[in-house]
């Protein structure tokens, strides 16, 4: 983690106070859009005889909201950069708390909402 912090402190330097900041969890999704591109099949799920393999990959980010949670959805998240990425979840968590998770998997959805973070590789249908 200490490489990963350096790391962000390095691009919110670069990217000063007009280009916002990078927080972690932008990281985390950035880094688990790219690991869904690398390793396909982890975003994919059974369907009916077969394996559906994903070729979009979509992160939700599990916002935490007064009355339960919501998972809001990155879309793309491997095509974006992390300035996009981080505009993107600012927007979408309006100040929420958010732990990342796949958005096709529900049981992610179900545990995020008992943890601060979580993150999974693993895909189920909704």
């Amino acid at each position: 983690m200490e490489r990963a912090a350096e790391a962000r402190e390095a691009l919110n330097k670069q990217l000063g106070e007009a280009g916002g900041k990078i927080s972690f969890n932008d990281i985390v999704i950035k880094a688990v859009a790219l690991a869904l591109v690398q390793h396909r099949a982890c975003n994919a799920w059974f369907q009916e005889d077969h394996i559906r393999y994903w070729n979009e990959v979509h992160i939700g980010m599990a916002v935490a909201i007064e009355d339960g949670l919501i998972t809001p959805v990155i879309r793309n998240a491997d095509m974006k950069s992390l300035r996009e990425i981080s505009r993107e979840s600012r927007e979408l968590q309006d100040g929420h708390a958010i732990a990342v998770s796949n958005p096709r998997n529900t049981r992610a959805r179900r545990s995020a909402s008992r943890t601060s973070a979580c993150s999974t590789l693993t895909t189920s249908p909704p």
